[in-house]
């Protein structure tokens, strides 16, 4: 009745039991997909070797633990907690190892995305190329989210039309197909969002009116579905939008929505940080150039 991926192991390390949350958590048709195959077969690389340490010390009487990462049968990827117990029989000799292993997927990705949103703001800080810093923000979303592509697109200095900002695995084409497009109500997830100010959530682009205007772009490089939230300023202007491709047509899980509101925020610190350095550059310039033009005698004292 345990909702964890429950298993017993004769000690040659075949499955000789898995409970039916088991069955589901691994995505199997039924136990017996696995039964007497190798359990150590589902781990691989580093994994499957710390898992083969796992059972070896609880061979020897120990209860051993570890923490792994494996695919499902469907190619889910999970992490998992895992615990091995030696059962013994009543002259207390090792007969069976009792396998319970947690699903902390959603533990180790809320980790792992918070010690990258670490990383990218500190690249903010120490004055980090904005490009590079977007970049960064980009792949760190898409390496937490399967089959997802991302992108920043940035609002040009007219207020009316996209700008490249970072969008590393979309195509070139497609990427220059949008370079210095106009925004408005049928300009694709991006240039939409931006111009109303707010999310727009497509789930199926063949059928949405917010790409009217590039349903055959999108077609053509293989996205059914885009959602796009706007970035904004702490003013509450737009400075651009933070948008998540997929291949197929479906809307985002809460987890993804939390996910790209994250994503935005940070691109919005990163973007007015650079103007506020720019803006710092130039005014700068601005009083050198003053100063040298100025005839008269002009100096500083302690």
């Amino acid at each position: 009745g345990s909702s964890d991926c429950v298993k017993l192991l004769d000690l040659e390390g075949r499955l000789i039991y898995i409970n039916p949350a088991g069955v589901q958590l691994l995505d199997l048709c039924s136990g017996d997909d696995l039964i007497n195959h190798p359990w150590l077969s589902v781990w691989q690389g580093e994994h499957h070797i710390t898992a083969n340490d796992a059972v070896a010390r609880a061979k020897t009487g120990e209860r051993a633990t570890f923490e792994g990462f494996c695919r499902t049968t469907a190619g889910v990827a999970k992490w998992w907690d895992v615990v091995i117990t030696p059962v013994t029989d009543e002259s207390n000799t090792i007969v069976q190892l009792l396998v319970v292993s947690r699903d902390i997927t959603e533990r180790r990705r809320e980790a792992d995305f918070r010690a990258g949103q670490h990383d990218v703001l500190e690249m903010i800080a120490t004055g980090a190329p904005l490009d590079a810093v977007l970049t960064r923000l980009v792949r760190l979303v898409e390496q937490h989210s399967d089959g997802m592509l991302c992108s920043v697109v940035l609002l040009d200095d007219d207020g009316a039309h996209l700008r490249r900002g970072a969008a590393p695995s979309l195509p070139d084409t497609f990427n220059s197909a949008i370079e210095g497009a106009a925004i408005g109500p049928r300009a694709g997830s991006c240039g939409t969002a931006m111009y109303l100010g707010r999310p727009v959530i497509v789930t199926d682009v063949l059928v949405d009116p917010a790409w009217d205007d590039y349903r055959g772009l999108a077609i053509a490089h293989g996205f059914r579905a885009c959602w796009s939230t706007p970035i904004m300023s702490t003013q509450k202007k737009v400075l651009g939008s933070f948008a998540m491709y997929y291949a197929e047509a479906r809307a985002p899980l809460s987890r993804e929505r939390r996910m790209i509101d994250v994503a935005a925020s940070i691109a919005g610190l990163a973007i007015e940080n650079q103007r506020a350095h720019e803006m710092l550059r130039r005014s700068e310039e601005r009083t050198r150039a003053i100063l040298r033009a100025n005839p008269d005698w002009m100096f500083i004292l302690s």
